[in-house]
């Protein structure tokens, strides 16, 4: 093939980068048109420390109550500076127009240092004013079986208070860690993920709290969740506080942004 032919071949490539990397280098804005959110939308939550902001941003997690009752996974709650839960942490939902929030502390932690399972159930400072969307806790699929995860990612340029929802498989229920199962999925892991649920697409239960993937294996497209049971969200770990009530509030537009 002649020189100069190789070269026009090779152009349209070279263009296809370079708006590739503009899309990606671009913010992102808000959708003002109003979409119907999926059951898991509503009940995913982006977690964070200190203020209701994406800039706080820590994790991920699900309502299984409608008293706000929240699953995720435990480290995504710890200072790493102190070792410890964050003295405020807050919960923000997406409604489908609006982000609203409501501060939560720890009812229970399944993990104590490095032992344990890795899920941390959260509650509400004060009983909700409003009874807020939840999934419910489902038994394991079969292997291969298909299932959701929904969460708030750092996929763009910064996080945003949007739930992304990706779609797997079982690649096996058969492993355990530290004596508790654990199920592998066929997904890659992605940094604010953590705690967020895994969902049988059958059933629309969630079956297992999402954790990652082994740090020494960061390129792997394969991921562990921790197994659930009706019995980590028992209301009966919380620490009730009758007679208060707390407002779900909303969430200033350019604190969710």
């Amino acid at each position: 093939m002649p020189r100069k032919a190789g070269q026009m071949l090779r152009r349209p490539y070279r263009a296809l980068a370079v708006c590739s990397a503009w899309v990606f280098a671009c913010t992102l804005v808000q959708s003002e048109e109003p979409r119907p959110l999926h059951a898991i939308e509503k009940a995913v939550v982006l977690l964070s420390h200190t203020e209701p902001k994406a800039d706080y941003a820590i994790g991920s997690g699900f309502m299984v109550g409608a008293d706000g009752r929240i699953l995720t996974a435990n480290h995504v709650i710890i200072d790493e500076k102190s070792g410890h839960p964050h003295e405020r942490l807050f919960a923000i939902h997406f409604t489908g127009d609006q982000h609203r929030f409501f501060r939560v502390t720890v009812a229970h932690r399944c993990q104590n240092g490095s032992q344990g399972r890795d899920l941390t159930l959260l509650r509400p400072v004060a009983s909700p004013d409003l009874a807020l969307p939840h999934l419910q806790i489902g038994s394991i699929p079969e292997v291969g079986a298909e299932v959701l995860l929904a969460g708030f990612p750092l996929v763009f340029d910064k996080f945003y208070p949007f739930p992304l929802v990706r779609r797997g498989s079982v690649a096996s229920s058969r492993f355990t860690f530290e004596g508790d199962p654990v199920l592998v999925l066929d997904l890659a892991a992605v940094f604010g993920f953590s705690g967020s649920p895994v969902v049988d697409l059958k059933t629309g239960k969630a079956i297992a709290v999402f954790i990652g993937s082994p740090s020494e294996r960061t390129n792997t497209n394969f991921s562990v969740a921790a197994v659930i049971q009706p019995t980590d969200v028992e209301a009966e770990k919380q620490e009730s506080q009758p007679g208060k009530i707390t407002k779900v509030e909303a969430v200033p537009k350019e604190h969710a942004r």
